[in-house]
């Protein structure tokens, strides 16, 4: 019986599961929300940046924890990314200095 095989989107990189995706999606649209909730002052094509490069970031750290065999609790690695991506989110939602 062949193996079953997760659906792949049209257009993506050849092994990119759709599940993969939607999940990079999702992650984006919740860091947006938060974003929007703690920023007034940054357009929306600021958050949207913000956004996709948080979620991309996360998700290819993520992604590599997991290839390289979870080396480490999600706790430890949550403890290193956290304040990372803190920081560059103050730099975000500081006011503007223009």
């Amino acid at each position: 019986m062949p193996e079953a095989r997760s659906p792949v989107r049209p257009g993506t990189p050849s092994g990119e599961k759709a599940w993969a995706i939607g999940d990079k999606l999702q992650l984006e649209q919740l860091l947006h929300q938060l974003l929007s909730r703690s920023n007034n002052t940054s357009g929306n094509a600021a958050l949207q940046t913000a956004s996709t490069l948080l979620s991309w970031s996360i998700y290819g750290v993520t992604y590599r924890w997991n290839k390289e065999g979870r080396q480490e609790t999600p706790a430890v690695l949550a403890g290193r990314l956290v304040p990372l991506i803190s920081s560059g989110v103050s730099m975000l939602t500081a006011p503007s200095t223009e």
